[in-house]
């Protein structure tokens, strides 16, 4: 909570004595009590006022930032009707997300075999109210690649999920018993339930993700925004040999080879629509049998 916002509850406190005195003290003691009530009301006005105040001008700077970052990243070689539809569209968001830290751990099905792979995703990242009131119940939501299966290694599959460090491991498929932190997860989309607090207070939420999807070598795993995030970060925590893992921002054209690098960093702001893809290759290729 902001020194602003503090000095007006201390106002609105403040009123408050100054009208409960001047009922008990100056009771029937024209003008004094008059006076001196209507200043104690001119205090509680006056913090109420600011507190609205504040609220409005926190949620309108963020989203005039916003808006400016837009104009200034993505605004050109757009006409003026489509950009502002466009803008208005993204200004809409409720939340957005911060810190993203990304880890990724890849393992083969067999040690001779790097055609199949089972890939680990640990994602963490700070969620944040874009309106200027609380959300008590909005709803988190995370989706599989559900079309790419492996029934006999059940995935793809979410292994855990927390909130704020309050960790739930997801055993199997299916509902997650009622607790906290809640969620359950249902036909690969996993829904948790948290508490936003209103945008002029500036307190997020630390989210934490951990999934495992199946993928074939060659080819490539897309983790799509849903949200407006800004500082993404990803590392390549376990790869096994022969196998290369590059990462491309979409749709520029920023690419990285994660098994040289050791951290991946996204200067710019993510969008909804724009992706993180994943392209897995081999490093080996598998020499042919002579003809016989």
């Amino acid at each position: 909570m902001t020194g602003l916002l503090l000095s007006a509850l201390g106002a609105a406190a403040g009123g408050a004595v100054v009208v409960f005195l001047a009922h008990k003290l100056l009771k029937a003691k024209e003008p004094w009590e008059s006076v001196v009530r209507d200043l104690g009301i001119a205090l509680i006005v006056a913090a109420l006022v600011t507190v609205g105040y504040e609220s409005y001008a926190r949620s309108r700077y963020d989203l005039d930032r916003i808006s400016a970052l837009l104009d200034t990243v993505y605004g050109s070689g757009v006409s003026a009707t489509t950009w502002n539809s466009i803008k208005r569209t993204l200004l809409q968001r409720e939340v957005s997300r911060t810190n993203m830290v990304m880890r990724l751990r890849l393992a083969p099905y067999a040690e001779a075999d790097m055609s199949r792979l089972e890939l680990d995703l640990d994602l963490t990242y700070d969620l944040g109210n874009l309106q200027p009131t609380e959300r008590a119940g909005y709803l988190i939501v995370h989706e599989l690649d559900r079309h790419i299966t492996d029934p006999e290694r059940t995935l793809p599959r979410f292994r855990s999920f927390s909130i704020d460090g309050k960790r739930r491991n997801l055993v199997s498929p299916g509902t997650v018993p009622s607790a906290e932190p809640s969620g359950f997860v249902n036909d690969g989309r996993l829904t948790v339930p948290v508490h936003l607090a209103p945008a002029p207070e500036g307190r997020r939420v630390r989210v934490g993700v951990r999934r495992t999807e199946f993928r074939s070598c060659p080819d490539s795993y897309f983790f799509i925004m849903t949200e407006l995030t800004e500082g993404v970060h990803v590392y390549l925590d376990e790869c096994p040999p022969g196998v290369r893992v590059q990462v491309r921002v979409r749709p520029t054209e920023d690419e990285i080879d994660l098994n040289e690098a050791a951290e991946f960093v996204v200067a710019e702001p993510m969008l909804p629509g724009h992706a993180l893809e994943f392209k897995l290759t081999p490093t080996v290729l598998a020499t042919s049998s002579p003809a016989r």
